[in-house]
């Protein structure tokens, strides 16, 4: 994960059985509690559209 400028806020390095939709929500819960007043605008393909989308919403608002 990046900022606005590229510069790096999170990496995480995942087995090859969790996918990115998975990774992702472990990474995004992780920089929430390290961060909470963090504001976060997600960029991402048509490939996390759905149920992905759907947890960002209810769990990160």
């Amino acid at each position: 994960m990046v900022d606005p400028q590229g510069l790096l806020l999170a990496v995480q390095v995942l087995p090859a059985n969790i996918t990115d939709r998975e990774g992702s929500q472990q990474l995004l819960k992780e920089l929430r509690h390290k961060q909470p007043q963090m504001k976060l605008h997600l960029f991402a393909d048509g490939g996390y559209k759905g149920k992905w989308e759907a947890w960002v919403k209810t769990t990160l608002g």
